[in-house]
């Protein structure tokens, strides 16, 4: 009996010394959670990867007509653009407006009749100002216009000193206005040279509608809007600067956001700007501000049904996969997004600079949208 008890306790002890030698094997093979969580974090933005370099092609930047909101307020990193928008946007349309050559027209409250029977809607009880160009198509649902007496400020006022407290239309040389609402209540609204304004879009100044962007219908710009040539915009932007060749073409949200030339957004992309338990403070991770969407560089895109965390940048070349959620942080360039974070699911997108589309100004959208399955016109 005593030798049998002797053997029990033996084959007892190999088996924990092998379960230890097992679970020492399975350690060695698997990093620790919290080195596998640290890794996942994405990388800690810093003025070099904030910088314009990391998202635009500065020289062809330096060449925008909106070059000046960039370079101009001594901070050249591109979330302090966003606080530059509203004074550079009222500062740009009171130039226009002063050196604008068209006739002023006075849209009266009583309304202007229209080719279909019906009239036009004014919300404005001394008429709403207008400079519109001959070639233009002027077919308006409505425009809104701050009382006189308000105490907003008017770029007309060097033109008329009877419209002191009138902001103005500026619907430039062969625009197509075929309907939307025009809000004038907070500032003034242009419609650039060939640019098209669909019915059912809504507008409030201060915005820049560019050469030739269309304003799809259900659009809803919020004011403090800068949109460069050829965008294609209907979802709801706020506090946003969108570089030439920009689409949105369908519903999204974008607020307090720059996007880089040729830049992309499909269906039902979110760029949130705003922390959820924020308590409306400045945050630091979002550059001091207290909101902060997406920072999108030149030919980014963004796949449909994603959402950003404030403060999610994109680099040069970018492309995110559809129904993600990005957290916080700097992602590429020239990078291809699969999941939450990096490293496991951010693969290189371009390993020949031949095939990266910002290396080429002839590449546009199009040439990177045959690697993501969500891009859509």
């Amino acid at each position: 009996a005593v030798v049998g008890g002797i053997a029990a306790l033996a084959t007892i002890g190999t088996a924990v010394v092998a379960r230890r030698r097992r679970r020492q094997r399975r350690q060695q093979r698997q990093p620790p959670k919290e080195e596998e969580e640290e890794e996942q974090i994405p990388p800690k933005r810093t003025e070099k990867n904030l910088s314009l370099e990391t998202f635009f092609d500065v020289e062809t930047l330096r060449r925008h007509e909106h070059a000046p909101l960039f370079f101009d307020g001594g901070d050249a990193n591109a979330v302090a653009v966003l606080d530059r928008i509203h004074a550079y946007c009222v500062r740009w349309l009171a130039e226009a407006v002063r050196t604008s050559s068209h006739a002023t027209h006075v849209v009266a409250a009583r309304g202007v009749p229209r080719s279909n029977g019906r009239s036009l809607r004014v919300a404005a009880p001394h008429g709403a100002q207008v400079l519109r160009s001959r070639t233009a198509l002027f077919y308006p649902d409505a425009v809104v216009d701050a009382p006189r007496g308000s105490s907003s400020s008017s770029p007309l006022k060097s033109r008329d000193d009877n419209a002191r407290n009138t902001h103005v239309l500026i619907v430039d040389d062969d625009a197509r206005v075929l309907g939307g609402t025009f809000d004038l209540s907070a500032g003034s609204i242009a419609i650039r040279r060939g640019a098209v304004v669909e019915a059912g879009a809504f507008i409030a100044g201060p915005s820049v509608i560019g050469p030739r962007c269309r304003v799809r219908p259900g659009a809803y710009l919020r004011g403090d809007v800068i949109l460069g040539a050829s965008c294609i915009v209907r979802g709801e932007l706020k506090n946003v600067v969108a570089l030439d060749g920009v689409e949105m073409g369908h519903v999204c949200y974008v607020g307090d956001s720059v996007l880089g030339f040729e830049s992309h957004l499909a269906a039902h992309v979110v760029t949130a700007n705003l922390p959820l338990l924020s308590n409306n403070k400045s945050d630091p991770r979002l550059g001091g501000r207290r909101k902060c969407g997406a920072i999108l560089g030149d030919r980014a895109q963004i796949g449909a049904a994603t959402v950003t965390s404030p403060g999610t940048f994109l680099g040069k070349a970018t492309v995110v996969y559809p129904g993600l959620h990005l957290r916080p942080g700097t992602y590429g360039p020239r990078v291809l997004v699969k999941g939450r974070a990096p490293p496991d699911d951010v693969v290189p997108l371009w390993e020949n600079s031949d095939d990266d589309p910002s290396s080429d100004s002839s590449s546009g959208p199009a040439a990177v949208a045959s690697s993501s399955a969500s891009s859509s016109k």
